[in-house]
């Protein structure tokens, strides 16, 4: 993809899919994009769940683009994080003005029951959506079994989802579409969707866009906020009360001293009390207003920028003559300044050490702040440091 500033974003039509990790998101993207499309294997698996690519032929005189987010039920994430990273990419977009197509909400159809995790995506993608845009939402099954009968236990399951988990949706106006893992297949579903959307005057404002934004919500107000809230509200209850059931056992274990026994629960207490600490600090971040969410990403990004960096620089270790540089932020405790910081390295026997120092103060990162880029022009990783300083700068 071109540099994004460069792209015509406000005369796309932006297609966002969403669902459980899993449910073929990436896959479905790579069948119809322009470039290779990470999936949850990647090798970089601290890149941006959240990020478009564009689809190699338009649609109906349009050029499309296909966002890619991360599902809420990532192992090494929080709920609370992804919300947030696919809440700032949103009000963005509806911030410049792009307009969206339409949403693709997927599931496995292969799954002999809807599972905990694929309720609470499901739960989750309603709220970030609104009721109001249900009709230009497809429902999309996803990797059906090429066996007859297994074929026959998947029609039923899918007619269970429309008349029980789907059925608000599709009364409300959403399509319901087999994705049979093909490009046809897959493009026939964007193309639905783009050709709904830009018969629609009015444009499409989710319901998450409109609280951040418009309305200046904190992000735990929001309808999908308070539906994680509340889940993670009950999780502290619940490992409030693992707590108090290991120290009692852990009280039994050193009377009848069990030594083995005593070290084993100590051990889970200290896991248990991350998880609890995690889920405290999730709801303290829920009590964030866009601005503030927006300074987080920006950073993030900034330094999975510098990270992609070191990794191109690490494959190139072998290669001699050659020379690297990686940037870095520090944050000085004293005044808050940041720092950007280039380290020039020589590939020689005799390594070579340079640097680089530009400050910024501790507000808000502004576009001209993006560390310095210097991968290599073409390359993957160019393509994704091109993408992250596009998302990192574009809220101002």
């Amino acid at each position: 993809m071109e540099s994004l500033d460069e792209f015509p974003l406000k005369d796309s039509a932006v297609v966002v899919v969403m669902g459980p990790t899993g449910s073929g998101k990436s896959s479905f993207i790579s069948l119809l994009a322009d470039e290779p499309v990470g999936t949850s294997q990647s090798l970089h698996s601290h890149t941006v769940g959240t990020r478009p690519y564009k689809l190699k032929d338009q649609i109906g005189g349009k050029n499309v683009l296909l966002v890619d987010t991360p599902g809420f039920d990532d192992t090494a994430r929080s709920d609370a994080e992804i919300l947030k990273e696919i809440a700032f990419f949103l009000v963005t977009l509806h911030d410049k003005h792009v307009r969206l197509a339409g949403l693709i909400y997927m599931h496995r159809i292969c799954d002999p029951r809807m599972s905990g995790s694929a309720i609470k995506n499901l739960r989750l993608f309603k709220s970030l959506c609104g009721e109001q845009n249900y009709n230009h939402v497809a429902l999309v099954s996803t990797m059906w079994s090429e066996s007859s009968d297994e074929k026959t236990l998947q029609k039923q399951r899918l007619e269970e989802l429309r008349s029980t988990f789907w059925k608000d949706m599709i009364q409300g106006g959403s399509s319901v579409k087999k994705h049979r893992g093909d490009e046809v297949s897959a493009l026939d579903i964007v193309r639905g969707l783009v050709a709904k959307g830009s018969s629609t005057r009015r444009p499409i404002s989710l319901a998450i866009q409109l609280e951040l934004g418009a309305e200046g919500k904190t992000l735990g107000d929001t309808a999908a906020g308070r539906l994680l809230l509340q889940e993670i509200l009950g999780d502290k209850e619940r490992t409030a009360r693992e707590l108090a059931e290991l120290q009692l056992g852990l009280e039994q274990a050193e009377q009848s001293e069990d030594h083995d026994a005593a070290t084993s629960i100590r051990r889970e207490q200290e896991v248990i009390s991350a998880r609890r600490a995690a889920r405290t600090h999730d709801i303290e971040s829920l009590g964030n207003h866009f601005s503030q969410i927006a300074d987080e990403q920006r950073r993030r990004y900034h330094q999975t920028v510098a990270d992609l960096q070191h990794d191109e620089e690490s494959s190139d270790e072998r290669r001699p003559g050659s020379s690297s540089s990686r940037h870095s932020i520090q944050k000085s405790p004293k005044t808050g300044k940041r720092t950007y910081i280039t380290t020039v390295r020589s590939r020689s026997k005799r390594p070579v050490h340079k640097s680089q120092h530009r400050t910024a103060d501790s507000g808000p990162t502004r576009a001209n702040e993006s560390p310095p880029q210097t991968p290599k022009r073409g390359s993957a990783v160019s393509k994704e440091v091109a993408l992250l300083t596009w998302i990192a700068k574009s809220y101002r």
